[in-house]
């Protein structure tokens, strides 16, 4: 899958005229502590890595990697560790292209291990395909640096064959990026 999609990156990359094209790089942090008993916890942290290119004016597509990597349990005291992951292909709309902002809506189609399936701590189920939607806004810091911001949620799609339920991972986006041109 993952060469699948580096391919498909090449191939929408070498149809474009344009050379604008964007990496980024953001660590998101969620702690979840349980009501009753401060000692139980649970934390996530994602490193997202992405870069989109400029198919045309306002459309950018891209790829993306999430490596997930929680610690603990929101439900019980636990000390284990697990790793997951997601790999995407991503589109982007550029609300404001005039603008030095960014400011988009997304939509992604992933692939990876990280079920959020029923209402338990998520665990490891391989071949998951996840709908993402969200939003970002991109803010200019210096020359072509930007700070990246945003919120997604990747929904369990497909692939879900042995569990009833599922909720969609969300991650807030607070990164930092370069815009080659």
């Amino acid at each position: 899958m993952k060469y699948l999609i580096a391919l498909l990156f090449v191939a929408f990359t070498s149809l474009s005229h344009s050379q604008i094209f964007k990496p980024s790089i953001s660590y998101t942090v969620i702690s979840e502590f349980n009501d009753t008993d401060k000692s139980v916890r649970y934390v996530e942290k994602t490193l997202n890595l992405n870069m989109t290119y400029e198919i045309r004016s306002a459309h950018k597509l891209g790829i993306q990697y999430l490596n997930i990597n929680t610690a603990g349990s929101s439900f019980t005291f636990s000390k284990k560790k697990s790793k997951y992951f997601l790999v995407g292909i991503l589109y982007q709309y550029d609300l404001l292209s005039k603008s030095k902002i960014d400011l988009f809506p997304e939509l992604a189609i992933n692939y990876g291990n990280y079920c959020t399936c029923g209402n338990k701590d998520p665990f490891q189920k391989n071949g998951i395909i996840y709908i993402s939607y969200g939003f970002g806004i991109d803010f200019p810091i210096y020359k072509n640096f930007y700070i990246d911001t945003g919120f997604h949620f990747y929904q369990p799609s497909f692939n879900l064959d042995d569990v009833s339920y599922s909720y969609a991972y969300t991650q807030y986006i607070l990164g930092i990026s370069y815009k080659f041109q």
